[in-house]
């Protein structure tokens, strides 16, 4: 009888013990201090704005993508500087010409998980794979040169192509209205043929030859894929084949149009001796506009066309903005003549 009496007395204080234990593990919450307490994870958003990587992938950086350039990134610094709610970065890279270059860089761009690629399509037609890639990535894609594809979010054209067509014919219209003895006897110089949109820049003066059939008569027309040596060569050939007859160059570049002067140098003409008409706006293009070699130069103004892109990709990301396409119109172009040069030099 002793020796359960004992047992029993160890059993309760074995279980007295276990009892405070659990007691001294678990105290109270109320014994907790606040300032302990997990935070919330719904008030880290509020107080961090949202990254948005907005991706340039150019077909090569001359001075034009370099523009553009610059005008992405003062979109980006003025849109954090006007918002508290987001934080916009830019990326880019330089296809250098290459197809296959500019497909490599996308695929690097990818793996950086934008939230928009803006593709300036080295080929319309060849550089659809690249589309293709930020498609299939989920990111949001919006394409400058005219690639016809499903893979497109959103066409940026940003500049309304007839409309500077038109700005240059009304321009050669002016000239005929003055002299009424005057015949403009055109040959045309167009980029690359690859690229579709650029074919628009000479559509008005064609149809200025519509509709002056005795005054305005397009001798010939070619490509020069945006070279100047290339465009040199074809006005020379052009100086052979029509000699004095020749009278007026309608060129869809300055490089271009840089190239045709040249030709003229060469063969001993001078500022003035034959219409050259331009489209760009570059250093060089507002030079030979100085120089009196370039009569009328539509002006691209390319950083306002850097600053729209992102605008365009911004308003499409917030869903503000859903078509397939989106024409930026005479916002981000200026004609440029010997009158107004001077001005117009260092705008952009």
């Amino acid at each position: 009888m002793k020796r359960f009496i004992a047992i029993l007395l160890a059993a309760l204080m074995i279980f007295a013990l276990a009892a405070c234990g659990s007691a001294q593990e678990d105290p109270p919450a109320a014994d907790v201090p606040a300032n302990d307490a997990p935070a919330s994870n719904d008030d880290t958003p509020e107080n961090e704005p949202r990254k948005i990587v907005i991706g340039f992938a150019m077909n090569t950086m001359d001075e034009n993508m370099n523009r553009n350039l610059k005008g992405l990134q003062k979109a980006a610094e003025d849109i954090n500087a006007a918002r508290d709610d987001i934080e916009v970065e830019i990326i880019f890279s330089d296809g250098q010409g290459s197809v296959e270059k500019q497909l490599s860089d996308v695929e690097t761009m990818v793996l950086q998980k934008p939230d928009a690629i803006i593709l300036s399509a080295v080929d319309t037609s060849g550089s659809i794979p690249a589309a293709q890639v930020i498609r299939d990535a989920g990111i949001l894609c919006i394409e400058k040169n005219g690639i016809d594809t499903q893979y497109i979010d959103c066409f940026f054209q940003g500049t309304d192509e007839p409309a500077s067509s038109a700005m240059i014919a009304s321009w050669y219209e002016e000239q005929l209205n003055k002299d009424p003895d005057l015949v403009l006897n055109a040959v045309l110089i167009y980029g690359r043929a690859s690229q579709t949109v650029q074919l628009a820049r000479h559509i008005a003066i064609k149809e200025l030859a519509e509709k002056y059939p005795d005054r305005v008569k397009i001798l010939d027309e070619n490509y020069a894929d945006w070279s100047t040596d290339m465009a040199q060569k074809l006005v020379e050939d052009w100086l052979q084949l029509y000699g004095d007859e020749l009278n007026c160059i309608c060129s869809a570049s300055d490089d271009m149009s840089l190239g045709a002067v040249n030709a003229l140098k060469a063969a001993g003409y001078n500022p003035g001796d034959i219409f050259i008409s331009s489209v760009d706006g570059t250093k060089i293009g507002m030079q030979l506009v100085e120089e009196g070699w370039i009569q009328i130069d539509i002006k691209s103004l390319m950083m306002k066309r850097g600053e729209e892109m992102v605008n365009l990709a911004l308003m499409m990301l917030e869903g503000e903005y859903s078509e397939n396409v989106y024409n930026a119109g005479k916002k981000c172009v200026a004609v440029v003549t010997a009158d107004n040069v001077a001005e117009m030099k260092d705008a952009d």
